[in-house]
Order: structure tokens, then C-alpha cells, then sequence
């Protein structure tokens, strides 16, 4: 699970088992409600694997209690995130390399 500061960049990580989530969040004013969020998730992701093609750069951004919005760079913009050492796409590099065990086929 990633952690965003106020501003919406991912901050830090921590490993939940899915199971437990619902418990952990239970409860708690202005918790998390697992099935809006997991849905909601769901429709993002079939989305983005319908909308972005492979090859181009594309961006999201977060509107909190609204959704996102998605587009694709243009080129000055995609040089702009191509010369960033320090990140991949919209993710930050230390993020990418984390042992997450997100990366098994």
C-alpha cells in the first residue's frame, strides 16, 4: 500500500495482507470503504489497459473526491519525465526497485 503526502506524491510503503485490510480500516471515521475502493480501482485499471498505448507517455492525475484525469504527454512533456533520473514514468525510482513481490508474473 503506497502513502501520499498532501500533496499527493507517494511518500512511503508498507505491506498489508489483502485480507486483512478491511479489519485494519474498520470502524475508523473517514476509513476506507473496501468495496467502493476496490471497484472503483478495478474500473481505473480497465481504463488505463483500454486507453493508453504502448510506446507513448501518458499521465494521471488525482483529483481527490472526484476521480482522475488521464492524458497523454506531449512531446516536451515526455522528454521532461524521460530526463528525471530519479524516476519511471510516474513512479518514483526507489518505488520501482522496491522487493514488493508486485513484480511476479
Amino acid at each position: 500500500m503506497g502513502f501520499r503526502t498532501a500533496k499527493g506524491q507517494l511518500a512511503t510503503t508498507e505491506t498489508f495482507r489483502t485480507i486483512e485490510i478491511p479489519r485494519i480500516v474498520r470502524g475508523k471515521p473517514g476509513g476506507w470503504e473496501p468495496t467502493i475502493c476496490l471497484g472503483w480501482g478495478y474500473r481505473f485499471l480497465r481504463k488505463l489497459l483500454e486507453t493508453c498505448s504502448e510506446g507513448k507517455v501518458w499521465r494521471v492525475d488525482f483529483k481527490p473526491g472526484s476521480g482522475a484525469l488521464l492524458r497523454e504527454l506531449n512531446e516536451e512533456e515526455t522528454r521532461e519525465v524521460a530526463n528525471r533520473e530519479e524516476r519511471v514514468g510516474f513512479l518514483p525510482e526507489w518505488y520501482v526497485n522496491a522487493d514488493t513481490g508486485c513484480n511476479e508474473p
